[in-house]
């Protein structure tokens, strides 16, 4: 009877683990899902260096070449690349739009390599451009050529995400990017990049 009793008492404790586990692996996807919408920018690292993340990949391989990569990018000529029917960005010479998923982010074609610079429009990022974000709780810090940036104000979310730099297009969609304080914003290089990127668009 005893042995029956620690039988039972084992089986539910598995599956009490079972729940909890669940529980929050459910809710470490939700996080990732709110910090990023449906971009999965917490795995950048893990991508191709053709995929959205490709520039994190490189850095990790190589993280002298990464920076000195970006820098070139500020002395490549810029072109014009239609990214939606009549609506034109300037982007550095080789630069184009791929597709994944229900999104599109820039790829450098000369190098194979990918950018998270999001082009969509969708309730999330509309959320963040209309201050109404209650996941990371973004605030708007300043606006410079048509670029907002917006700070992550979340207690919990603002210790890896530092803010997100958005600019909106007539046709209701925008061109953002995440600044994650370890792989970007300690990262000068990239950040000049970035926000000249977003800046002359």
């Amino acid at each position: 009877m005893k042995k029956l009793r620690l039988a039972l008492l084992g089986i539910v404790s598995i599956f009490c683990l079972n729940s909890c586990v669940t529980t929050a692996l459910s809710t470490l996807a939700g996080v990732a899902v709110a910090v990023c919408g449906e971009n999965g920018c917490n795995d950048l690292g893990k991508d191709k260096k053709s995929g959205f993340g490709g520039i994190y990949v490189l850095k990790k391989e190589n993280d002298l070449k990464a920076r000195e990569y970006v820098k070139s990018l500020l002395l490549r000529p810029k072109e014009k690349l239609e990214i939606d029917k009549g609506v034109f960005v300037n982007v550095p010479k080789g630069f184009i739009l791929k597709k994944y998923s229900n999104y599109k982010y820039f790829y450098d074609k000369i190098n194979n390599i990918g950018f998270p610079f999001y082009y969509k429009g969708d309730n999330w990022i509309k959320s963040i451009y209309d201050n109404d974000n209650l996941d990371l709780k973004t605030k708007l810090f300043s606006t410079s050529k048509g670029v907002n940036i917006y700070k992550v104000t979340d207690k919990y979310r603002s210790k890896t995400l530092d803010s997100v730099l958005v600019k909106k297009f007539p046709n209701e969609k925008y061109i953002y990017i995440y600044i994650e304080i370890e792989q970007d914003k300690n990262v000068p290089e990239f950040m000049e990049f970035y926000t000249d990127f977003m800046e002359n668009l």
